[in-house]
C-alpha cells in the first residue's frame, strides 16, 4: 500500500527532531531514535506500505549470503521508491538532514543511482553516484515538507545493483536523520512554547459520555476542550538573558459565549520550562469553538506584580463582509459603463452583482442622458437577482449634496469602504447643456475648453476614484477593523493548529508556536 506519509510523534515535536529507519532484512520500518527496542507503534512493516511511491523495484533474499537487498524487478532497466516527511502541521522545518542509503553495484558500468531531495514542492539536491555511497548530509532550512526520492537505473539487464543491502548483524541500511527548529519570521523573539489540543464528548456524572456530534450542525451537543501546556523554550529577558520566573494563563474567547473561567500552570523558573499541565473546559459546544477560539499568555510572575511576556490566539478569524469583486467591464453609447462582479457575505453564497456608472455629464463628448430614472428602481434583498445601482453625480454640486444621490444607494450591507468619498470636480457651467465639452476632433486653440484628452478625466479614471473601485480583498492587506472581532488576528500556524484539532476530534494535536511580544489580553475574568 502506497502512498504513505510519516509525520511525527509527541516525542518527536518535543525533541526537535525526527528519524526514519529500514531494515531490509525484517522488512520493517522503525521510528523510533535512538537504539533501544523499538516500540510497536513505531514499527512499519512492508517497504511500499511505509513509501509514497515503489516503481520497479523488488525485495530479494540471497538465502547462501544471506543478505536482503533491493533490485530492479526482472526485466526492468529503471526503477525509483520515494519517501515523504510532513512536519508542517507541528510548526516545525527543517534544519539538517543526514540521509544514509548504501548501495552496491557489480563491476560492470551503467548503472547509477540518483537522489532527489524536494522542500515544499521545490527541488533542492538532486545527487547521483555509481557504484557505492553511504551518507550524504543536505542542509534544507525552512522547509515543511521534505520528499526523498530515490532513482535506481541501468543500462543492461545483466547489470548487478543492489540498493539498501544487509547482512546478519548489519545496522539498517536506511537511516534518515533530520534536526527541526521553529521557523523564526518574526522581529523580536521573546520564545517558544509546545501546545497541545483536543475536544471530545464531554464527561457526564455518571462517567459516560455526553451527545456528541462532529458535524458543524450539531450546535447544541456539548463537549470540551482540553489544553496541554508541555513546554518552552528560549523564554529569557531579550536584555539581560535572565530567566523568567513564567507561568500561563489559557481562556476560551468569547466569553460571553461560556461559563469557563481561565486557568493557569505554576510559574517555572527556567530558559526551558517544563509545566506539563492539562486543562479542561467543559459545557462547549461545537459551534463556540468554530467561530471562537483560544487565548494562551504568559507572565512574569513577581511578588507582588505580573508582567506581560507574551503569547498567543488560536482561532479561525472570520471577516466582515466584503466588497464586491468586480470582473468585467461594458462601455455603453451613452458614456455610461456597465460593471459585473459578486459578491460574497461570510458562509454564504456569492449573488451576481451589477452597477451602472456613468460620468459626469462635462466629462464625455456625447449628450448627457438622465439616469435618475433608474435610481428608482426597486431593489430586493434577494440573492438570486441582479442589484443596480448607477452613479450620475452632477457636474455643478459636489456629491454629497445630491438630493437624490445618497449613501444608502450605494450600501452594500454594512461594510465602510462604500460609503461615498470622492466628488467629481466641478464645472464653471450652471448647466450641463449650457457649455458641452468639445469633441476630441476639434483644436484646443479654437475651443474655450481644452480637450478631454489632455486636461479632463476619462470614465475610467473617474471610476477608478469611487471607494468600492479602487480596493479589494484580494489585493489589499487585512487590517484589525476588518476582522468580526478585534481579537481574530492569528497567524496561519495558530490557523492551521486550530483547524486541524477541530478535524481531528478525540486526538490529541500538537504544535510549536512563536510567542508574540506583550500580546493585548482580549478575557477580562
Amino acid at each position: 500500500m502506497a502512498g504513505h506519509t510519516h509525520t511525527l510523534a509527541l516525542q518527536d515535536i518535543s525533541l526537535k527532531r525526527f528519524r526514519l529507519r529500514y531494515s531490509t532484512a525484517s522488512d520493517c520500518y522503525y521510528l523510533h531514535w535512538d537504539q533501544t527496542v523499538c516500540p510497536p507503534l513505531a514499527r512499519i512493516t512492508g517497504l511500499a506500505k511505509g513509501a509514497t511511491n515503489v516503481t520497479g523495484l523488488t525485495r530479494y533474499t540471497d538465502q547462501e549470503s544471506k543478505m536482503s537487498y533491493l533490485g530492479l524487478s526482472d526485466g526492468a532497466m529503471e526503477g525509483e521508491i520515494e519517501w515523504t516527511l510532513d512536519f508542517s502541521h507541528s510548526g516545525l522545518a527543517v534544519k539538517k538532514m543526514l540521509l544514509k542509503a548504501g548501495s552496491v553495484a557489480g563491476e560492470e558500468e551503467g548503472t547509477q543511482i540518483t537522489h532527489v531531495l524536494t522542500g515544499d514542492g521545490k527541488k533542492v539536491a538532486n545527487s547521483s553516484h555509481y557504484g557505492s555511497r553511504t551518507a550524504e548530509v543536505y542542509q534544507m532550512c525552512g522547509h515543511s515538507v521534505v520528499s526523498i526520492r530515490t532513482i535506481l537505473s541501468r543500462t543492461s539487464k545483466d547489470a548487478v545493483l543492489h540498493f539498501l543491502p544487509e547482512g546478519v548483524g548489519d545496522v539498517c541500511p536506511l537511516d534518515v536523520t533530520v534536526e527541526l527548529m521553529v521557523p523564526r519570521n518574526v522581529d523580536v523573539y521573546i520564545g517558544e512554547i509546545l501546545l497541545g489540543l483536543k475536544y471530545c464528548p464531554q464527561k457526564l456524572p455518571d462517567g459516560s459520555d455526553a451527545p456528541f456530534q462532529s458535524s458543524d450542525d450539531s450546535s447544541s451537543s456539548l463537549c470540551q476542550l482540553q489544553v496541554h501546556i508541555v513546554e518552552g523554550a528560549g523564554i529569557c529577558n531579550d536584555e539581560t538573558h535572565q530567566p523568567f520566573n513564567a507561568f500561563v494563563q489559557c481562556a476560551v474567547l468569547p466569553e460571553s459565549e461560556h461559563s469557563c473561567s481561565p486557568k493557569q500552570t505554576s510559574p517555572r523558573h527556567s530558559v526551558y520550562p517544563t509545566w506539563t499541565k492539562e486543562f479542561v473546559f467543559p459545557g462547549l459546544s461545537r459551534a463556540t469553538l468554530s467561530e471562537g477560539g483560544l487565548e494562551v499568555i504568559l507572565y512574569d510572575h513577581h511578588r507582588l506584580h505580573r508582567v506581560n511576556i507574551g503569547g498567543i490566539r488560536l482561532c479561525v478569524p472570520r471577516l466582515k463582509e466584503p466588497s464586491p469583486v468586480l470582473t468585467q467591464k461594458s462601455f455603453q453609447r451613452d458614456g455610461s459603463i456597465i460593471l459585473f462582479g459578486q459578491a460574497k457575505k461570510d458562509g454564504a453564497a456569492s449573488r451576481p452583482l451589477s452597477l451602472v456608472a456613468s460620468p459626469p455629464a462635462d466629462h464625455c463628448s456625447s449628450p448627457p442622458v438622465d439616469h435618475r430614472s433608474r435610481l428608482s428602481l426597486p431593489r430586493s434583498n434577494s440573492s438570486h437577482v441582479n442589484h443596480t445601482w448607477t452613479l450620475s453625480p452632477p457636474s455643478n454640486s459636489p456629491l454629497s449634496q445630491r438630493r437624490d444621490f445618497s449613501s444608502a444607494s450605494l450600501n452594500f450591507g454594512s461594510h465602510p469602504q462604500l460609503s461615498p468619498r470622492v466628488s467629481p470636480r466641478n464645472s464653471t457651467s450652471t448647466s450641463p447643456l449650457a457649455s458641452p465639452l468639445s469633441s476630441p476632433r476639434t483644436s484646443p486653440k479654437n475651443s474655450p475648453r481644452s480637450s478631454p484628452l489632455s486636461s479632463r478625466k476619462s470614465p475610467i479614471a473617474f471610476l477608478k476614484n469611487l471607494p468600492f473601485l479602487s480596493s479589494s480583498r484580494s489585493s489589499s492587506p487585512v487590517n484589525d477593523t476588518d476582522y468580526l472581532c478585534w481579537w481574530m488576528d492569528s497567524t496561519l500556524t495558530e490557523v492551521q493548529h486550530w483547524r486541524d484539532m477541530l478535524g481531528r476530534e478525540r486526538e490529541w494535536v500538537y504544535c510549536w508556536h512563536l510567542l508574540r511580544p506583550k500580546l493585548q489580553p482580549a478575557s477580562t475574568k
